[in-house]
């Protein structure tokens, strides 16, 4: 396995973690980087903005659609 596809297999696992909510595992994980700790933070709190941002967007399609008598 070369070394890009070794990265990206990492990184996507990575990921995956942080959206399914386990951002904790994975800065236990990193906890020797401070750096990648710091960003794992950051992407956590995307994420936790990102779905509420969606939630709220979908209250509103909703609310719109019902005034609108389509639901």
């Amino acid at each position: 396995m070369n070394r890009q596809r070794l990265f990206e297999n990492l990184f996507g696992k990575i990921m995956g973690m942080i959206f399914k909510g386990q951002s904790k595992k994975v800065v236990k994980l990193l906890q020797n980087d401070p750096e990648l700790v710091a960003q794992t933070k950051k992407v956590d709190a995307a994420v936790a903005d990102y779905k509420k941002s969606l939630e709220k967007a979908l209250k509103s399609s909703k609310d719109l659609m019902k005034k609108r008598g389509l639901s």
